[in-house]
């Protein structure tokens, strides 16, 4: 598999995540600090059931899940640093930095959304040059190295990764009003050519738009019905992203 197919698979696996915490919160159970320690609790109990012929008492296939991915995840990273020899220690430090049973709702939905935009944007670029390269091949000439970074830009312009519970564009600097107070920046002494050439794109922002408008009482209860990450996503492009998450929270 190449980058663009592993992205693809990731991208997945990211969404499965998604709709897995969607379920769990949907049904009013929670992740974070003992939502291990429940599922495990709730396993054995239905261990203990199965064996009296009692079937099953807790369904926690969602958790079980969660849990899963976020192993997958952790392992695929440790993997890709460490080579093949990845001590436990290692992996338990990637398993609590990634989303998972052990990290809060708004935790998950956070590195969750973030994560999703940084593999739709490796499948996304990933897919276009390879576009490209393939219509250049078939003419007899060479991939255009300055097409590709142009549009590799232009991607980055429109598609900035944005937290989806804060909505702050990660891609930008964020400056802190105590430290500017106290003196100059070192990019507040750069040079004035470099100074307006940082500004631009900042005017040019796709995201600096209006409040947005009270979502419809009739698209929230269609969500809560249907909480799968299709209708998240769909939810996500119509209000802005996180917002599927957010109103699942609220119940």
């Amino acid at each position: 598999m190449d980058g663009t197919e592993n992205a693809q698979t990731q991208l997945q696996g990211i969404h499965a995540m998604q709709g897995a915490l969607a379920q769990i919160m949907a049904h009013g159970g929670t992740t974070g600090l003992g939502a291990e320690q429940i599922k495990n609790l709730q396993s054995a109990i239905n261990t203990g059931a199965g064996v009296l012929g009692l079937g099953q008492q807790f369904d926690i296939s969602d958790p079980e899940f969660l849990g899963k991915f976020n192993r997958q995840i952790a392992g695929a990273q440790a993997k890709a640093v460490g080579g093949a020899r990845v001590t436990n220690f290692e992996l338990q430090n990637y398993l609590s930095a990634n989303p998972g049973l052990s990290m809060s709702p708004t935790g998950n939905q956070r590195l969750l959304g973030i994560q999703a935009q940084i593999a739709e944007r490796s499948v996304a670029l990933g897919q276009a040059l390879r576009a490209n390269t393939a219509a250049a091949i078939t003419k007899g000439a060479q991939p255009d190295a300055g097409a590709n970074e142009s549009l590799i830009t232009q991607y980055d312009a429109q598609h900035p990764i944005v937290d989806p519970i804060s909505g702050q564009d990660l891609t930008k600097n964020v400056r802190i009003p105590e430290l500017q107070s106290a003196g100059p920046t070192p990019s507040a002494v750069a040079s004035p050519a470099s100074a307006s050439a940082t500004a631009a794109p900042a005017e040019a922002s796709p995201r600096a738009s209006g409040p947005r408008a009270p979502i419809p009482d009739e698209a929230i209860a269609e969500l809560r019905q249907n909480p799968s990450p299709k209708m998240q996503l769909h939810f996500d492009a119509a209000f802005g992203q996180g917002a599927a998450i957010k109103e699942l929270m609220r119940q």
